[in-house]
């Protein structure tokens, strides 16, 4: 019976073990590469789902009893319905959207009385806690929404991230999806969304008292 291996033997064995030292790093790192590819993925696809939720709202606190293109206190001229004591904003034709009661855009945050949102900057601030498929990871996601500025038609400019301090025409919702655990592997975000919504006014669907 042999007790011993042959030369060649442990030849083979040490090129095995070599090998597989050599692979198994390389393929824990890209596990670890794909698994955190995975977790952005999910991470963007329940932010794409939140702000679908969002901008199902409206835009403004005063859209949920003025159906009004609001007014605003720092806004290109071109979109304003105020200027020059006009009805209908630059490009409307009558019947269409208006500012004729004059009603001020709020400003961004949450409204006292409400018990649920109501309309997109009652979101601001706002933290929702996810985890992926496999609840091995979790992480936050940020909702804020801000004022930015908007620029007049003939300007040829890329949409903006500038916050204004006053109401503008446009708001931005940036949703961050920033990890709980292991930072030092995803780093400090996953994943970031911007939305853009215009103070186009608020489409009110007639309704009808149904008689039995």
């Amino acid at each position: 019976m042999r007790r011993s291996l042959t030369l060649v033997e442990l030849i083979f064995s040490m090129v095995i073990i070599a090998i597989a030292f050599t692979l198994f790093p390389k393929i824990l790192q890209v596990t670890a590469k794909v698994n955190k590819n995975i977790l952005k993925e999910e991470a963007l696809s329940n932010e794409i789902a939140l702000v679908g939720l969002i901008r199902t709202l409206a835009w403004d606190e005063h859209n949920t009893h003025y159906d009004d293109i609001l007014d605003v206190q720092n806004g290109a001229n071109a979109y304003q319905c105020g200027v020059f004591a006009k009805i209908y904003r630059q490009g409307g034709f009558v019947g269409s959207r208006n500012c004729e009661h004059h009603i001020n855009a709020s400003v961004i945050g949450s409204d006292g009385g409400d018990s649920l949102p109501d309309d997109i900057d009652d979101f601001h601030g706002v933290a929702i806690t996810s985890s992926n498929f496999n609840n091995t990871r979790t992480y936050r996601m940020h909702i804020q929404v801000h004022y930015v500025k908007d620029f007049a038609p003939q300007q040829q400019v890329t949409l903006s991230k500038t916050y204004q301090s006053t109401s503008s025409n446009v708001k931005l919702i940036e949703i961050n999806a920033t990890p709980m655990q292991k930072q030092e592997i995803l780093g400090q975000n996953i994943a970031t969304l911007y939305y853009y919504a215009s103070n186009i006014g608020q489409l009110q669907i007639k309704r009808m008292p149904w008689k039995k």
